[in-house]
């Protein structure tokens, strides 16, 4: 957002990020039971090997809560195909890229967001031994201030040479308080206000409804144009740091975040 990226308010401070709907992996774990005779007993159930999850879960709370990502994108494969949706299925308006800009955002959240704790809900996980998938709904809770956002996630992961690699990555927003996706209701409503805002020149609200609306290139096009028309402004130059991680630019994000920090602890005299 990580992680790992959120909807409503808590969007706006987005990306613990990052964190998802791959399907499933191309075979249940299945029971293996060994030939049986009158003479033979069966085979006991062979167990099942929870590697990939046991990794994943460590990799993902070392990031989100400790903000140590290393272990997340050592497990990323170079070819993962990554999609950010407003719901667990696809739509016209989902993010879809590949490791670097997930790299370039988590590595911006790492360094860019509070302490954050992490609650993982319901996982599900099946095992072929050589792929597997993951599926787990997550609560971040940042104690700084005190903020809650809720994603659903899906992994898809593969065996190569002796190693779990996530290969598919998808996310999606939840209702913190339900556990719910937004409803189709919501989107609508806020898509009908990004072109309310747009009509009326008011690139402020429609920077904020277009990041509330999981349409991060034109937020970030727009958060731009912001903080040249309102270089004084901390409240934009926070929103395109958001803005600029989410496209994967983190060079631009980083020097957004240090510029919001900085008017935050200077800020320009009042006109009088």
């Amino acid at each position: 957002m990580s992680r790992r990226t959120r909807a409503s308010c808590s969007l706006v401070a987005l990306v613990a990020a990052c964190t998802r709907g791959a399907p499933p992996a191309e075979a249940p774990l299945v029971a293996t039971i060994g030939p049986a005779s009158s003479a033979v007993a069966p085979s006991p159930v062979a167990p099942r090997d929870d590697a990939p999850l046991d990794a994943l879960t460590v990799a993902v709370r070392r990031f989100i809560e400790r903000g140590e990502p290393q272990a997340l994108f050592a497990m990323m494969a170079d070819d993962i195909h990554v999609r950010s949706g407003r719901a667990r299925q696809p739509s016209s308006y989902d993010a879809i890229y590949g490791k670097s800009r997930l790299v370039a955002l988590d590595g911006w959240a790492a360094d860019n967001e509070v302490h954050t704790t992490l609650r993982i809900v319901s996982p599900r996980f099946e095992s072929t031994g050589r792929q597997a998938s993951v599926e787990w709904m997550t609560i971040m809770t940042q104690t700084d201030p005190a903020k809650t956002s809720a994603f659903g996630e899906s992994y898809r992961l593969e065996l190569r040479n002796g190693a779990w690699k996530i290969v598919r990555f998808e996310y999606w927003p939840l209702v913190p308080d339900t556990l719910e996706e937004f409803d189709s209701e919501f989107w609508a409503t806020t898509d009908e206000k990004i072109e309310e805002a747009r009509k009326n020149a008011d690139a402020r609200t429609l920077a904020y409804q277009l990041m509330v609306g999981y349409r991060f290139d034109e937020c970030n096009e727009v958060s731009r144009r912001l903080t040249e028309a309102h270089p004084d402004d901390a409240w934009s130059w926070g929103m395109r740091a958001t803005a600029s991680a989410l496209v994967g630019d983190q060079i631009d994000a980083q020097n957004a975040s240090d510029e919001k920090r900085r008017l935050e602890a200077h800020p320009p005299p009042t006109a009088p």
